[in-house]
């Protein structure tokens, strides 16, 4: 009698566990969507979808405008699913977190990556050509398919890609998002390593693999098939709610930064008149003057305007450069390059200025030449600007000094100098564009405040990381240029 008393009551409490557990998976479900549509992916910290159809909506506008093509790449880890059943959700967290990193590595800073899905990624390639596509996707290909070294026993990743154009095909980010993720299926469903081009036929493929999963999801995993479904619903309302709340506090911070980004704005508008408006005095004056000097200063007139325009070249360069950037315009032509071939270009540019000022220069480079993969024009042009720099903001008869160092990873790049420093208010936004010390302005008053945003952007682009060091006000300042060391000659891009 009892235990017949018992079994009935086993059941119910089974039944009760069933269903706590499935409407726990709805509501880390839906958490997970929130989450995903609010911020950065948790896991990866990857764009969240918000961002990367923002930046697909602009790079559409860049593409009509320049009237060229952009490219979305659909990822799939197509074993994902049996590495989670067979190793658990750490090693799964770990394996997607390795794979955001191996994309972000394989595309560099100026395409956008993003989390798709559970086990998918997107990649947003702007102003791309046929040709270029296949290279990055192949180099795409590579990286993920490279040994994942987390667990003696984890597999090779099988790796799906999917490609769709614009406006080749969608017209709307979404309408390409579904394209790329079709083309991607049909590459998961063939079994092909190449990608596959989205092609209209995929849509209907498409729909009826999505009826079928439809059909075999129907029943428990719909909120409304639940009894008591609206514990979980009104869970995730609470939580929206809350999330809504913090959005406003941190709307209010974003109020904040977009006028001081108004400020900077506009303090960099009436700097940029000015430093436009200083060098065309000189060049009016040259100008006027040519015709009624003599033929032996005319030399000397000629070059006073050489001189300015360069400057003004100058400024118009590191303005586009800033705009390519922010464009994602950006193209690297990267090799294997000594760096001490890259900083005697650098020298070579600031020699001479630097000796104009009594200034002396003291080099340190390691006895074994260190190696780089980058593009050496755009790397000359980060040491370039970091020792114009240094010799701005340090009075005539001061000390320069670059040291580079090398170990089995990396290669380190030291200028520091014994000039005006940088005040501790300034420090943390000194590569921020527009960004000025009030010491600085007083020192040197010129310049735009946008030289060391290129030198940031530039590095990042290369995977390098670049740290100033400052110990106040008229101690000196010290940058830090890091970039990956190479041993093996490694093919241009």
């Amino acid at each position: 009698m009892e235990n017949a008393q018992v079994a009935p009551t086993n059941d119910e409490l089974a039944a009760s566990l069933r269903e706590a557990q499935e409407r726990a998976r709805i509501s880390a479900r839906l958490l997970d969507d929130m989450s995903r549509t609010l911020g950065p992916d948790t896991l990866t910290l990857l764009p969240n979808r918000v961002l990367l159809l923002d930046r697909i909506v602009q790079a559409m506008a860049v593409a009509r405008l320049h009237q060229c093509r952009l490219a979305l790449l659909s990822i799939s880890l197509d074993n994902f699913s049996d590495i989670l059943h067979k190793f658990g959700r750490e090693e799964g967290d770990a394996v997607l977190r390795l794979v955001a990193g191996r994309l972000t590595g394989a595309v560099g800073t100026v395409e956008t990556v993003s989390r798709h899905g559970t086990h998918a990624f997107l990649i947003l390639l702007p102003e791309i050509l046929l040709d270029e596509t296949d290279v990055i996707a192949q180099r795409v290909r590579e990286a993920l398919e490279a040994p994942v070294e987390l667990h003696a026993e984890m597999p090779q990743l099988a790796v799906s890609i999917g490609v769709a154009f614009f406006p080749d095909h969608g017209q709307s980010p979404l309408e390409l998002i579904g394209d790329a993720d079709a083309a991607m299926r049909r590459a998961a469903q063939v079994g092909d390593r190449t990608p596959a081009i989205f092609d209209r036929s995929m849509i209907v493929a498409s729909a009826e693999i999505a009826a079928e999963r439809s059909d075999a999801a129907a029943g428990p995993a719909d909120l409304g098939s639940l009894d008591g479904a609206a514990s979980p619903l009104l869970n995730y309302l609470r939580d929206a709610n809350e999330q809504l709340l913090l959005a406003s506090i941190s709307s209010l911070d974003k109020k904040e930064l977009a006028e001081l980004a108004l400020h900077r704005h506009t303090d960099f508008l009436a700097v940029l008149a000015h430093e436009l408006r200083t060098p065309l005095t000189p060049i009016g004056l040259a100008s006027a003057m040519m015709s009624e000097v003599e033929s032996d200063q005319i030399a000397r007139l000629q070059g006073v305007i050489s001189r300015q325009i360069a400057h003004i070249s100058r400024l118009l360069t590191d303005l586009l450069e800033v705009s390519r950037f922010n464009t994602g315009k950006v193209r690297l032509k990267r090799e294997v390059v000594p760096i001490g071939a890259v900083i005697s270009q650098a020298l070579d540019t600031c020699g001479p200025a630097i000796r104009s000022r009594g200034q002396t220069l003291t080099t340190a480079l390691p006895r074994v030449q260190a190696r780089v993969f980058g593009d050496p024009v755009r790397l000359a042009q980060v040491f370039t600007n970091l020792l114009d720099n240094a010799s701005k903001y340090t009075p005539g008869g001061g000390t320069l000094d670059l040291r580079v160092e090398a170990d089995a990873e990396s290669v380190k790049v030291t200028i520091a100098d014994n000039g005006i420093g940088i005040s501790a208010a300034a420090l943390p936004h000194i590569f921020e564009p527009f960004v000025q010390d009030r010491s600085a302005v007083a020192f040197n008053g010129t310049g735009l405040g946008i030289g060391l945003t290129v030198v940031r952007d530039m590095v990042e682009a290369h995977g390098g990381r670049v740290q100033v060091f400052s110990p106040g006000t008229d101690l000196g300042t010290s940058f830090e240029v890091t970039l990956t060391r190479v041993h093996d000659p490694v093919r241009r891009v």
